[in-house]
């Protein structure tokens, strides 16, 4: 649903259009720590779940998983950022195959992956 956003949104308004294909992702990769009974913190917040993801999954998904940092911090620039176009349409254009390809890796692993058990 977020990528289709995205794809819709590009060029009417790319800041709501980036922000959706960066949820995408966020929320593929939390998806993979929820199918193991972890979630993350607002403590650790979005950093937390690309750490967390990638201590699992890196390798053999590093190469899926490495854009998400830097889709991060330019996600950050549409929200943080007071001046208008920090987001163009080229950015959604770039960076949507990114986001697509960690939500179609999160969609073929979640029902892999083991429940966490916390030894004691």
């Amino acid at each position: 649903m977020h990528l289709g956003t995205a794809a819709r949104e590009v060029e009417a308004d790319p800041e709501i259009a980036y922000d959706a294909l960066y949820a995408a992702a966020r929320k593929a990769l939390t998806a993979v720590l929820r199918q193991q009974g972890l979630r993350p913190t607002r403590a650790g917040g979005h950093e937390a779940v690309i750490q967390a993801t990638e201590a699992q999954l890196v390798p053999p998904l590093g190469a899926v998983l490495r854009p998400y940092r830097r889709m991060r911090r330019q996600r950050g620039k549409g929200d943080y950022m007071a001046s208008e176009g920090a987001i163009n349409p080229d950015d959604v254009l770039a960076d949507l195959p990114a986001a697509t390809a960690i939500v179609e890796a999160a969609e073929k692993v979640v029902p892999e992956m083991p429940v966490y058990v916390r030894r004691r």
